[in-house]
């Protein structure tokens, strides 16, 4: 039985692996009725029987599990890009704490981490402008509003998957702001 004929079957009925509850399992929402069991019965035979379908949800864990690692791994290789998240990381630290003395008027304790300038952000920032372009990537993946994220991700993924960085950018900006001219008098 090919996957495609699986896939179709777990749809239709909503099966999903319940080996986590109980080893070897596999369960089905829309089978739960007795009127539909039978029908269901007839489908699992007729894809070849309930261990093809555990195969199948490993074979797509697998799947799965292989791609995020490829995509960490695309991640990790963007110059520079752990050292600005170390940076950034470093400088929200200390807004804490400074945060924390001044709610304590002034005294103790005073800020321990790092505090990054200005100039040496700057500087990381054109040392590594595919981190840079990144982050500002991730930045509009993350807002609330659903269409900017959307904007986000899709710029996110390009960078990932190694195209030009500038002219991501660029696209993702000219989006931006036709979201926000569409938007203007909303």
């Amino acid at each position: 039985m090919s996957n495609t004929d699986i896939q179709k079957f777990v749809e239709k009925w909503d099966v999903f692996d319940n080996s986590a509850s109980v080893p070897d399992t596999i369960a089905g929402h829309r089978a739960q009725d007795k009127a539909n069991f039978a029908a269901f019965k007839t489908d699992l035979e007729a894809v070849g029987g309930k261990q093809v379908v555990l195969d199948y949800f490993r074979s797509e864990r697998e799947r799965k599990s292989r791609e995020y690692a490829e995509r960490q791994q695309k991640i990790a290789a963007i110059e520079g890009l752990s050292e600005m998240e170390q940076m950034y990381a470093d400088n929200n630290r200390w807004h804490v704490q400074f945060d924390k003395m001044m709610d304590n008027d002034g005294c103790f304790p005073q800020p321990t981490a790092t505090l990054h300038s200005d100039e040496e952000m700057t500087t990381t920032r054109k040392k590594y402008p595919r981190a840079t372009a990144y982050l500002k990537a991730e930045r509009m993946a993350n807002k609330s509003h659903y269409e900017y994220a959307a904007i986000g991700r899709d710029a996110l993924e390009r960078i990932i998957n190694g195209e030009d960085y500038a002219l991501v950018l660029t696209d993702m900006e000219k989006a931006e702001n036709d979201i926000t001219t569409a938007h203007m008098w909303d």
